[in-house]
C-alpha cells in the first residue's frame, strides 16, 4: 500500500506553494515539466476546486490564514450565481457550501442556496435535465445540450440544499435527472454517451456527441467517472436502489475497460493503445466517490462491494504524484498526466487543479473518515 500520509503531505505542500506563487490569481492547468500554473484573473468553472483545496489544507495544517483566503475567494463568486451552466453547482458546492459547513458563515450559506435555486430555474422543462449552458461541440447551443456528468456536476449542490432546506424541489429535480441519464446516456454494455442534444420544446434527442464532434460510439472517461460519483451520491442521499444499480453498471464497465491499474485513457475506446494518455483526473474523481462511500458507517454489502478496488486505484494514483525519483526537480505533490483534453493525437498530459482536488479529497476522506458535505 502506498504511503498515503506522505502523499497527503506532498499534496498539501503543493497547495501551499501554489498559493504563494499565484497570489490573487486562479490556477487551472499546470505545465507537466515545470509545474507552473496557467492562471486567470477571474474565477472560472474550476474556481471552487481551488477554494476547497485551500479549505482542506487549512484543516490539515491548522493555518487559519488558509480559511481566510478561501473565504475571501468565495466572496468573489457572487457574480456567478446566475451563470446559466451546469458548472454553477460545483463552483458553489466546493466554493461556498463546504466552506459554510466549516466556518458557519451565514452569508456563504445564503450564496450557496441562491446558486442552488438558480440551478433549479435553469432546468430544461421538457427533459428535466440541467443543460451544459455553453458551446462545447459543433457550436451547439449549450441550452440544448446535456452532459452525462450532470448527474453529479449539476446535482451536488442540490443534495446539500435539500439537507439544508428540506425543499422537495431538489429531490424532484434529481430524480428527473436520474431518469434522463438512465434513459439517454447509459448504453446496454454499460458505456456512456458524452453529450446529448435535445429539441428543447419536445424533449426529444436530436444527436449524440463527443467533445470531438458527432460520434455516438465514444465513452468519455471523465464523464463516466463523474456519473458514477453522481449515482453514488444519489444513493447516499436517498437509499434508492436505482441510484446504486446505475453506479454498479457503470463501474463494471470502468473496471473492464480502464486497464489493470484502473486509470483509463481519456477515451475508453483508446484504452487498448498502451501509449494513449491516461486520465488520472478522471480516475481521481472516481477514487473520491469510492472513498466517500467506503467511510459510511454500516454500509450495506451491495454498496460495500463497489469499493473493493478502491485501495488499488488510490495506490496507482499515488504512484503518479511527484517526486517520481530522487532526481525529480518538479514541485512535490503534482498529480501527473491529468488528462489529454486535446485534438486527437496530441498527447498532452497536464496536471489539472480539479484532478488534484479529487485525489487530495479522496486521501483526506480516508484519513479523517469523511468530508463536510
Amino acid at each position: 500500500m502506498a504511503d498515503r500520509a506522505k502523499i497527503l503531505d506532498q499534496m498539501t505542500e503543493r497547495v501551499l506553494v501554489t498559493r504563494a506563487e499565484i497570489g490573487a490569481s486562479w490556477p487551472s492547468v499546470a505545465d507537466p515539466e515545470t509545474g507552473r500554473w496557467h492562471t486567470t484573473d477571474k474565477p472560472e468553472w474550476c474556481a471552487g476546486h481551488w477554494i476547497e483545496l485551500l479549505r482542506i489544507a487549512g484543516e490539515r495544517t491548522g493555518d487559519w490564514g488558509l480559511y481566510e483566503d478561501a473565504a475571501l475567494r468565495s466572496g468573489q463568486l457572487r457574480d456567478l450565481v446566475n451563470q446559466p451552466t451546469m458548472f454553477r453547482a460545483p463552483l458553489f458546492f466546493y466554493g461556498a457550501a463546504r466552506l459554510y459547513e466549516t466556518l458557519s458563515d451565514r452569508a456563504t450559506r445564503a450564496m450557496a442556496l441562491a446558486a442552488a435555486y438558480a440551478g433549479r430555474t435553469a432546468v430544461m422543462p421538457s427533459t428535466g435535465g440541467i443543460a451544459v449552458g455553453m458551446d462545447v461541440v459543433d457550436g451547439i447551443d449549450g441550452a440544448a445540450l446535456v452532459s452525462v456528468e450532470s448527474v453529479l456536476t449539476a446535482l451536488q449542490l442540490d443534495w446539500w440544499a435539500l439537507r439544508e432546506t428540506g425543499d422537495a424541489t431538489f429531490l424532484d429535480g434529481a430524480e428527473r435527472q436520474l431518469a434522463l441519464t438512465r434513459r439517454d446516456f447509459i448504453r446496454d454494455d454499460g458505456s456512456t454517451a458524452e453529450f446529448v442534444a435535445y429539441d428543447v420544446d419536445k424533449g426529444e434527442p436530436t444527436g449524440t456527441y463527443t467533445v470531438h464532434g458527432r460520434d455516438a460510439a465514444s465513452c468519455w472517461s471523465r464523464g463516466h467517472a463523474v456519473a458514477i460519483a453522481g449515482f453514488l451520491r444519489g444513493w447516499e442521499e436517498t437509499g434508492g436502489a436505482d441510484w446504486l444499480d446505475a453506479a454498479g453498471t457503470l463501474l463494471d464497465y470502468w473496471w473492464t475497460h480502464a486497464g489493470e491499474d484502473g486509470v483509463p485513457a481519456y477515451d475508453f475506446t483508446e484504452a487498448e493503445h498502451t501509449d494513449a494518455p491516461r486520465d488520472t483526473a478522471a480516475a481521481a474523481a472516481l477514487a473520491e466517490a469510492l472513498a466517500r462511500l467506503s467511510v459510511i458507517d454500516d454500509l450495506p454489502d451491495d454498496a460495500r462491494a463497489l469499493t473493493a478496488r478502491l485501495d488499488l486505484l488510490v495506490d496507482n494514483l499515488g504512484a503518479r504524484v511527484t517526486p517520481q525519483s530522487a532526481n525529480d526537480s518538479r514541485p512535490a505533490g503534482m498529480l501527473l498526466e491529468g488528462c489529454a483534453n486535446k485534438p486527437k493525437g496530441a498527447a498532452v498530459r497536464h496536471e489539472l487543479i480539479w484532478g488534484d482536488y479529487h485525489l487530495y479529497a479522496a486521501l483526506h476522506c480516508l484519513d479523517t473518515g469523511g468530508l463536510p458535505c
